[in-house]
């Protein structure tokens, strides 16, 4: 029973929690008009964050109890809406641009662990030039 056991938890700890997706590398806008950055991986997720060039960042949390992606927090304020179809594994926003929003934008994103709190989950992060 116990050789049985560990070829399985050798399985389970190699297991990807990859992004397979990243858009845009790089986009070019000008003020005013829509953003799209979309960041998707190859395993559920709990936690998404994009952080902005200045620092700030908008932080989302798939919330079980409630069926959909959550805003925790959003130094960006509500011209930042959530983008993207949990369900396949996406994680996005949709801002409109403004002239500090110019820079490198980073999409951080944390695996799913059953009963677990942030910080238990591997992380993955991709990065957008705007």
């Amino acid at each position: 029973m116990k050789i049985l056991l560990l070829p399985l938890l050798l399985a389970t700890s190699t297991s990807g929690f990859l992004i397979t997706e990243a858009e845009p590398g790089l986009a070019l806008v000008s003020p005013g008009e829509k953003v799209t950055l979309f960041c998707a991986v190859d395993d559920d997720y709990e936690w998404c964050k994009f952080y902005h060039p200045s620092g700030e960042f908008c932080d989302f949390e798939w919330k079980r109890s409630e069926g959909n992606i959550t805003m925790q927090e959003c130094g960006l304020g509500e011209r930042v809406e959530f983008h993207g179809k949990y369900d396949d594994r996406e994680c996005g926003i949709t801002f409109t641009a403004r002239e500090g929003d110019t820079g490198i934008w980073k999409c951080e994103i944390e695996e799913y662990v059953t009963w677990r709190s942030r910080g238990a989950g591997r992380v993955q992060t991709a990065e957008m030039n705007v």
